[in-house]
């Protein structure tokens, strides 16, 4: 037995180490030998897969990984027609993610061997599908499976043609999908992955789907076949979610943190979360055994939940969670505790956060100190508050013969001396959104009504006149502007799930435009509940709203970085 063959055979063995050794000694006698290089190489890679390390050990890997691109490299150097180099290069930058390097290794697999190198069609395949950017990328992928799936038999084409499948989901040629799912369930009929492929195609276009319940059914016949089917399950899990099903989708991430998987975190976060909306939106807060057990569990995943991302930029909106479960059971001090302490600890806090520290701080003011801190944000904006900037916009239209400002006590006296013209009158608000819009109503006594947020003082007059004239003929309308950016659900891991059809999502601003008595008796109608928008109070009665469209620098001032914005158009 020569030297090779005796390597060879500890290789099989599985005993890699005493392969390195004696590969070690080869080379430092021959140090052109290609083969034994590659031998090498090889064996550290699979020593290395087999290996556990831990994150401590990072930088001992990386270099090990450079070790064996070394070996490999200086394999084809001495000699390039070893074509099972190049393979376990590709193979190599798959594992450490150099999605390029991986790329060209799997091209130069395909020039030099066509009939040997299927896997290069596989592997360039879901590379493409995997870190696709755009559309031509998901197109790449499928032509490359299309070519996989030519060379393979049946049952090799199984994974390839899900593949493929999810190339047209991501592509949304839902028609395309839904086939690969039927035939694929057709041809493999215990195959859990075809179910999937079948369930996120009926549920594209989420709750919205026509085929939703279809796409459950799917999603669980998925999980049926296989329960570590974990991407139906956490399809399964944010489908309930969407739906406010929040028990259902506590119990599927439940299953989902029952053993490791690629969406622990996920779930650990889609469960959180799904406990302080349930919470939040079960309505006032009445202590009770189960309202208790749920709070308490609520705040031990939040906290949970913040001691794991640590400083990372989501653990505020956990640490949001924990302060607004405060505001619900009345602990306002504690609440405050919570809002100010993110606001002193983060260095770049998103709009939504200070949007809603903003409202509470309204909603449960105790002084003059708690409004000043609501209302910090309206800086002057040349010479001119926001809500005066936003005022002179409508006070020059003859059609419109009064403008009635919705305001707290506190602040009424000060809104009084801002204002002078007999055209505006100021009236005291409540302590919601909706409440204020209803006291308001109350004072009006003319055929039709705008409604509009004080904090948008970048609203166009030409929009206000395409108001004014939509909603004498249609009653219930809505400026909106269309969506324009592709949304993207991503995971926790910053991969993308899906793309969402923007082709019917929009926008919602004010001004929204009513007749009169429709929205007074809406507001009458739902006068206990917390409603957002006048608009969508129509919408859960089923009363018709229409669209006028907008203008996208129509934002509501909410953040310092939006009155920046906002200065340059006033």
């Amino acid at each position: 037995m020569n030297s090779l063959d005796k390597i060879k055979q500890y290789m099989s063995e599985g005993d890699f180490r005493k392969a390195i050794k004696e590969l070690d000694l080869i080379i430092s006698k021959e140090p052109n030998n290609a083969i034994a290089f590659y031998m090498r190489g090889k064996s550290a890679f699979i020593e290395i897969q087999n290996e556990k390390y831990d994150n401590s050990l990072e930088a001992t890997k990386s270099l090990i990984y450079s070790t064996i691109e070394h070996d490999l490299n200086k394999s084809i150097e001495i000699d390039p027609n070893i074509i099972d180099a190049y393979r376990g290069l590709m193979y190599l930058n798959r594992v450490v993610r150099n999605v390029d390097k991986e790329r060209e290794f799997a091209q130069i697999l395909l020039e030099k061997s066509k009939e040997t190198s299927i896997d290069a069609l596989l592997i360039l395949a879901s590379s493409y599908l995997n870190n696709g950017k755009d559309e031509s990328d998901f197109h790449q992928a499928i032509g490359f499976y299309d070519d996989f799936i030519k060379r393979v038999d049946i049952e090799d084409s199984k994974m390839a043609r899900f593949e493929r499948g999810l190339c047209y989901y991501n592509l949304d040629i839902l028609n395309k999908a839904d086939a690969e799912a039927n035939k694929l369930i057709q041809d493999f009929p215990m195959y859990d992955d075809a179910y999937f492929l079948k369930g996120i195609a009926l549920s594209k276009n989420s709750i919205n789907s026509d085929f939703f319940e279809d796409a459950i059914f799917f999603l669980n016949r998925a999980v049926e076949l296989n329960n570590k089917n974990y991407n139906a399950l956490y399809e399964i899990a944010e489908w309930h979610f969407e739906k406010e099903n929040y028990r259902k989708a506590i119990e599927t991430y439940d299953k989902l943190l029952e053993s490791k998987n690629k969406y622990n975190l996920a779930s650990l976060l889609g469960k959180t979360q799904a406990f302080h909306d349930m919470i939040i939106e079960s309505g006032e807060y009445k202590e009770n055994e189960e309202i208790n057990k749920d709070l308490d569990e609520a705040f031990n995943l939040i906290d949970k939940v913040i001691e794991i991302l640590g400083d990372d930029i989501k653990s505020v909106q956990y640490k949001y969670y924990k302060g607004n479960l405060y505001s619900y059971k009345g602990e306002i001090d504690k609440a405050k505790e919570e809002f100010e302490k993110i606001i002193k600890e983060t260095k770049d806090i998103d709009d939504w956060l200070y949007q809603r520290i903003s409202e509470f701080y309204y909603n449960y003011a105790e002084n003059k100190d708690d409004y000043k801190k609501s209302l910090e944000y309206l800086e002057k904006i040349k010479d001119k508050t926001v809500i005066e900037e936003t005022v002179s916009k409508f006070v020059d239209f003859e059609n419109i013969d009064e403008i009635i400002i919705s305001a707290n006590n506190s602040i009424m006296d000060i809104l009084e001396d801002m204002f002078s013209n007999p055209k505006i009158r100021i009236i005291e608000g409540g302590n919601t959104r909706q409440k204020s819009v209803y006291n308001a109503l109350q004072a009006v006594n003319n055929e039709y009504v705008l409604i509009h947020d004080g904090a948008r003082p970048l609203i166009r007059k030409d929009t206000i006149a395409y108001v004014l004239e939509a909603v004498v003929e249609k009653d219930a309308v809505s400026v909106m502007t269309k969506t324009t950016d592709t949304i993207k659900e991503v995971d926790a891991e910053g991969r993308i799930i899906r793309t969402i059809d923007r082709s019917k999502l929009y926008n919602t601003q004010t001004p929204q435009g009513f007749k009169t008595s429709i929205i007074k008796e809406v507001h009458e109608k739902l006068r206990d509940g917390n409603f957002t928008d006048d608009c969508s109070m129509l919408e859960h009665l089923n009363i018709p709203v229409y669209i006028v469209n907008g203008s996208y620098t129509n934002i509501k001032i909410t953040i310092k970085s939006d009155l920046d914005f906002a200065k340059l158009y006033i």
